[in-house]
């Protein structure tokens, strides 16, 4: 299929800014292709089908001035399409100058930035890349695990660990939760990456529920009777704008979620053992339900490193006041498990 001609009623004389971010600027031609402008001025732009728009090694991000750029050509489109790039992403051997300012940051600037943009070929490229959105952030851990864990063999402690974390991975993954870290006693979780904050938050309290009601018949029929022991967990949620994307090694890499609301959920989920209760929801995680419960007991809480007292809800039940290693189970308060629609 040949290229969508695009008409450029701008005299070739104009010159038009051109940044790349944490490289340069150029002064472009208007009508001029970027990966021309790139190659013109000596910066070694990957494209290795020749300009054919057959590959994706020129691809670049779009940070302010797309407007400024010609429309995507047909098999700039096509590509696009199969790869599932966001709009922001383009090809700088199919996109012309037609005006400025255009801020772009080059995607493959070397054989190790190919490999790594390789390596995330099957994933969502807008979590490859990187994205600003806000998430449903969810945390949890387990309560007095250390004692149980110094008076059990090793191989016993992992063994129930890994038993535990796949209860909850299953519980979260069902309720359209993310698990991001599992870190030996604790867990943090996302939603939100494919849904609106509404539907995020109400999810992650459904999901926080459904761990709360497992991991009761896990201590019934498996910890108690063989262990003689019952778990009990932190589970906190907040919301906010955060920073994801794919990082590290491996075939998939792995999702990070960056950002002072991740923190913040941490320390709420932390707060549970302060005001003893075993799940938390923060006002501005529980001010985007739709339908939020009514009669939900809240108080402020002070949190390490925020300055103003952190509203928060209890969704949740008193922890057992035993000082013995083996915990009870407590009786759920009135306000305990709302609904949640």
């Amino acid at each position: 299929m040949s290229s969508l001609l695009i008409k450029v009623d701008i005299p070739m004389t104009k010159k038009c800014n051109v940044e790349l971010i944490n490289e340069t600027s150029l002064e472009v031609s208007a009508g001029e292709m970027l990966l021309d402008a790139c190659l013109n001025a000596g910066i070694a732009h990957l494209h290795a089908c020749g300009s054919q728009a057959k590959c994706s090694t020129c691809r670049i991000l779009i940070r302010e001035g797309a407007e400024n750029l010609s429309p995507p050509t047909h098999e700039e489109a096509d590509l696009a399409r199969r790869q599932k790039f966001p709009p922001e992403i383009r090809l700088a051997c199919q996109a012309k100058v037609i005006g400025g300012p255009i801020r772009l940051h080059r995607l493959v600037r070397d054989k190790l930035d190919l490999e790594l943009m390789c390596c995330h070929e099957s994933i969502s490229s807008a979590k490859s890349l990187g994205c600003e959105k806000e998430l449903a952030l969810f945390f949890l851990d387990i309560r007095e695990f250390t004692p149980f864990a110094e008076s059990q063999l090793p191989f016993d402690v992992i063994h129930i660990l890994n038993r535990f974390h796949r209860m909850i991975q299953k519980t979260i993954e069902e309720h359209n939760g993310t698990v991001v870290e599992v870190a030996g006693d604790g867990l943090y979780a996302v939603f939100g990456l494919e849904c609106p904050m509404c539907n995020a938050v109400a999810d992650g309290v459904k999901a926080g529920h459904a761990v709360l009601e497992n991991l009761e018949t896990f201590n019934d029929t498996y910890l108690d009777p063989y262990f003689n022991h019952r778990l009990r967990v932190g589970i906190g949620i907040h919301s906010g704008n955060v920073i994801y994307g794919k990082l590290g090694i491996g075939v998939d890499g792995a999702l990070s979620v960056i950002g002072h609301p991740v923190n913040l959920a941490a320390r709420v989920e932390s707060a549970t053992k302060t005001v003893n209760n075993d799940f938390l929801v923060t006002e501005a995680a529980f001010s985007r339900l739709n339908d939020p419960p009514l009669e939900i007991e809240k108080t402020d809480i002070l949190l390490k490193g925020v300055t103003n007292p952190t509203t928060v809800r209890f969704f949740g039940s008193p922890y057992s006041k035993s000082k013995t290693n083996k915990v009870k189970k407590s009786p759920k308060q009135t306000i305990s498990s709302p609904m949640v629609t």
